[in-house]
C-alpha cells in the first residue's frame, strides 16, 4: 500500500535547511526581525532563513524579516546642534564637551532608517536579532539605530566568524543574549565620543588659527600692495 506523504514532513525537511519561526498569537503570525550591517550580508542571511520575498529595503518569509543598516545610519550631532553659537568657530568656545550626547539620522540614509523603524514597530515583530558585523563597530551601529528608532523589543546577538551557509545556520541556531555584549557596546560608545571630542576640538582650534593666519597674511599683502602703489604714484609725480 502506497503511503501518502504527510505535509508536515515537508515542513520539517524545509526547517532543517532553513530556520522556521512558526510562532502565532491570536491568529497573527509572529515575525523575527534580523538586522544586518550591509545589504549583501542580509541577502546571505535571508537565503539561509528562507526569507525570499523581496520588499522595499528588506526581505520577508518563513517567519523572518531581514533588513540592513547600510553602515552608520545614526551619527553624532555636529557642534551647532548643541549650541547655535558653534556655527561660527571661535577658539574662545573651546573645548566643546557635551554633557548629554545627541544623535541624528544621516541625511544620506534617512530612507533606510525609516524602513527599519517601521519594521521594528510592526505589531507582528516580537523580537530582533542584531546581525551586524561581529565586532565593536557592528555592535554600535545596531544599538544606535535601535535606540534612535525608540524600539523596546528584546533582541539577541548573532556572532559569526564565517559567512559560509553552515556557519550562518549554526549561528542562528545558537543566538547569544544581547547582555553579553553590553561591555562591547559601552567600549564602542567611549571610542566614538572620544574621537568626536578630540577631532572636533582640534579641527576647530587648528582651523581657527589657520583662518587668523590667512587674515594676517591677507592684511600684510594688502599693506604691501598699498605701499607699492604709493611708491609708483610718488615716482609718477616726481
Amino acid at each position: 500500500m502506497r503511503k501518502i506523504p504527510n505535509p508536515s514532513d515537508f515542513k520539517a525537511a524545509f526547517c532543517c535547511l532553513t530556520y522556521c519561526n512558526p510562532k502565532q498569537i491570536g491568529g497573527i503570525f509572529i515575525a523575527k526581525l534580523v538586522v544586518a550591517e550591509k545589504p549583501s550580508v542580509a541577502m546571505s542571511y535571508a537565503k539561509v532563513l528562507g526569507a525570499t520575498s523581496r520588499k522595499d529595503g528588506y526581505l520577508e518569509g518563513n517567519g523572518y524579516l531581514v533588513s540592513w543598516c547600510v553602515g552608520h545610519l545614526v551619527e553624532l550631532a555636529p557642534p551647532n546642534v548643541y549650541n547655535a553659537k558653534y556655527v561660527k568657530w571661535s577658539i574662545a568656545d573651546l573645548p566643546i564637551l557635551p554633557q548629554k550626547w545627541q544623535y541624528l539620522v544621516s541625511a544620506s540614509t534617512k530612507k533606510q532608517f525609516g524602513i527599519l523603524q517601521k519594521l521594528m514597530h510592526r505589531p507582528d515583530v516580537d523580537s530582533l536579532v542584531n546581525s551586524c558585523d561581529s565586532g565593536r563597530e557592528g555592535e554600535l551601529i545596531f544599538r544606535l539605530v535601535y535606540q534612535q528608532a525608540g524600539c523596546k523589543k528584546p533582541f539577541s546577538r548573532l556572532w559569526l566568524s564565517s559567512m559560509e551557509e553552515n556557519a550562518i545556520r549554526e549561528g542562528f541556531a545558537h543566538l547569544k543574549p544581547s547582555t553579553e555584549y553590553d561591555a562591547l557596546y559601552n567600549a564602542a560608545l567611549c571610542r566614538e565620543r572620544a574621537d568626536w571630542m578630540v577631532g572636533i576640538n582640534n579641527f576647530m582650534g587648528l582651523t581657527s588659527d589657520w583662518e587668523m593666519a590667512q587674515i594676517e597674511k591677507a592684511l600684510k599683502c594688502s599693506l604691501a600692495l598699498d605701499q607699492e602703489n604709493l611708491v609708483k604714484n610718488d615716482s609718477k609725480t616726481a
